[in-house]
């Protein structure tokens, strides 16, 4: 059994290296950028209209919730409203629905747009903000991936137990796996896209901070985790043991810069 519990990780570790290697290619990561911002500002619609009844559609928090995302006009909110209120007696609340989504991503174009201006700008490098996509990306997958790899071994440790329930410990095992593998991508979306439009900010405050280097995130270079093959044009990383950063408490607020508590951000 041995051999099968190293194959679930192995798999993971293939389908993270490819990926990586994939965004290290890349001649052009805007429109993947964009389609990952309007997948998750969808989810936020369907998650705030998901009631059959329309008057409890709460357009308030849609607007507060895409604003940590990207800065919205607070006319916005009237917009959504609106639309919501289209919708009241109407059997057709797709697409009312489809409206909201379609209006918000609409004015994350146009505000990624001016960003990718402004930063060039500031940069004096108009394609700046390619390789901020880029590293931004890196830095993502890197640091979530190391934590995924804490769980998976805490969930190998503790497996065993579920022996004593009448369970398979491989299929348990396995089962475990596949939902934390998909909880990771989605994870690793989110954190990127609620991150994208704060770097514009980090630049100002400190260039350095936004400039993509190697592709290593900046918080490993910092703890002393190394990358195999990142001076090499950043094959696939394998952390090397070491001291991973203190977790974030539940309450504390996201380091992501959206004012939440980490629970109701990147911690849910």
């Amino acid at each position: 059994h041995l051999l099968e519990y190293d194959a679930v990780i192995n798999r993971h570790r293939e389908s993270i290296y490819l990926q990586r290697e994939e965004i290290m290619r890349a001649e052009n990561l805007k429109e993947e950028t964009l389609k990952k911002i309007e997948e998750e500002i969808e989810q936020v619609v369907v998650f705030h209209t998901s009631d059959l009844n329309v008057k409890s559609w709460d357009t308030k928090e849609i607007w507060q919730v895409c604003n940590t995302i990207f800065p919205v006009a607070p006319e916005t909110q009237e917009k959504l409203k609106s639309l919501a209120q289209e919708a009241v007696g109407k059997f057709d609340v797709i697409k009312i629905r489809d409206g909201m989504a379609e209006l918000l991503t609409g004015l994350a174009r146009e505000e990624y747009d001016k960003m990718e201006e402004r930063m060039g700008k500031q940069a004096n490098k108009p394609d700046f903000l390619r390789d901020v996509e880029r590293g931004l990306n890196l830095r993502v997958i890197d640091s979530l991936w190391i934590e995924h790899l804490e769980g998976i071994d805490y969930l190998r440790t503790g497996i065993g137990l579920r022996g004593y329930a009448g369970h398979d410990p491989l299929v348990e095992y396995k089962k475990a796996a596949y939902k934390m593998w998909h909880e990771l991508q989605a994870t690793i979306r989110k954190q990127f896209v609620y991150s994208i439009f704060k770097i514009e900010m980090a630049q100002r405050i400190a260039p350095s901070f936004a400039k993509a280097s190697d592709g290593r995130p900046e918080m490993a270079k910092r703890q002393g985790i190394k990358f195999l093959g990142a001076d090499k044009g950043g094959d696939a990383p394998t952390p090397a043991p070491g001291k991973v950063g203190e977790k974030i408490g539940r309450n504390d607020l996201c380091p992501c810069g959206s004012g939440l508590k980490y629970k109701k951000c990147h911690g849910s």
